[in-house]
């Protein structure tokens, strides 16, 4: 939503917004402790050189959580998708995955960059991942072929 805080990403050389939604949803499930990771799905709109960020849903009870695995199952999170792409008129749809890591840096592991590559491929669009850590964030840019495009660190402030 134009006027709220926000934070924009430069990657690639596109911008990518992440709203405050998606920002308290990240620090709310930042993995400290003995925390399992969390997961889900990233809503928004895709411009050619900007993307908006406006929902990254929540871990659902249907998802495979522990400390150091996630399986992030489709029920809830798409049934979600499907409800803002229609209250949007088709406007709001998926852009991407989101997890946590229990790290200060979080960087995604090969299992990570392969799941989203092959996600890209199926998809044959363009996605976003975000690997979530306490405070480092990384955001990768996967092209619609399932490369790895574009790679860079971001915080998510306290």
């Amino acid at each position: 939503m134009p006027g709220l805080p926000s934070l924009v990403v430069a990657i690639g050389g596109q911008q990518v917004r992440l709203d405050l939604s998606v920002l308290t949803t990240f620090r709310h499930f930042r993995q400290t402790g003995n925390r399992p990771e969390a997961c889900g799905i990233l809503l928004g709109l895709q411009w050619a050189d900007r993307w908006e960020i406006t929902e990254a849903t929540p871990p659902q009870l249907t998802d495979q959580r522990s400390f150091l695995y996630f399986l992030r199952e489709r029920k809830g999170h798409i049934d979600m998708a499907m409800r803002r792409w229609e209250e949007s008129q088709g406007l709001i749809g998926y852009l991407g995955e989101w997890h946590t890591h229990p790290e200060s840096r979080a960087r995604p592991s090969r299992k990570d960059i392969e799941s989203a590559a092959k996600i890209a491929r199926t998809n044959a669009s363009s996605i976003l991942s975000i690997v979530v850590g306490d405070p480092e964030c990384t955001m990768l840019m996967f092209d619609s072929f399932g490369n790895l495009s574009a790679s860079t660190p971001f915080r998510v402030l306290p």
